[in-house]
């Protein structure tokens, strides 16, 4: 009898072990299903000139941008006046550069490398100023777009293009903004066929 009470007690924290175990993989899937189906990239700087912050998501704080530095998705950057910046950015490879001008503010929406679509995916959103984009080449398995208060860019068969925000239309992301907080302009089903530009 006492060697049936022990191992229905054993069978009962098996249960309950199991049970825990099943409950802390729901919970990573619900809050975070990114880790699971993407691959972080990261921005690193090349070189720079003047004032360049950044602010960092995991920190909620701007600071002053240098080589060791490395943005992420979710992550923003600001330069100064007189200032500018080159940024490389690598996800399952290296995808390429991305110049910002003076007085220019962004964040990335999306980076990442999609495992289930097997594809790098670069979403910049341009609150203010100018961002030159250049791609090592175009290819099937990398979705670059920047996106602006107004207007989307993308590219398709060129390798490079470049999006600026007029004054009137400028959307300085001060504070540092979640992406819940901005509505962005909808993408209709034809954007994949457009070529490198700025369109309504």
């Amino acid at each position: 009898m006492i060697h049936g009470a022990g191992s229905l007690r054993s069978e009962e924290n098996t249960k309950m072990g199991i049970k825990k175990i099943v409950s802390f993989l729901i919970l990573i899937v619900t809050l975070s299903p990114n880790l699971l189906f993407a691959q972080s990239a990261e921005a690193k700087m090349v070189s720079s000139g003047g004032e360049v912050k950044i602010f960092k998501k995991a920190t909620q704080e701007w600071k002053t941008l240098d080589s060791s530095s490395i943005l992420e998705e979710g992550d923003s950057l600001k330069t100064g006046p007189l200032s500018n910046v080159i940024l490389e950015l690598t996800s399952s490879r290296k995808i390429g550069l991305i110049t910002l001008s003076e007085d220019t503010e962004f964040y990335f929406e999306t980076f990442r490398y999609d495992l289930v679509n097997a594809q790098d995916e670069v979403l910049l959103y341009l609150g203010k100023g100018k961002v030159l984009v250049d791609i090592d080449w175009v290819r099937n398995d990398l979705k670059f777009e920047v996106k602006t208060p107004t207007a989307w860019a993308g590219t398709r068969d060129s390798k490079s293009f470049e999006v600026a925000v007029s004054p009137e239309i400028e959307e300085p992301l001060l504070p540092h903004p979640s992406p819940s907080q901005k509505s962005f302009p909808s993408q209709s089903s034809t954007t994949s066929t457009r070529k490198a530009g700025v369109y309504p």
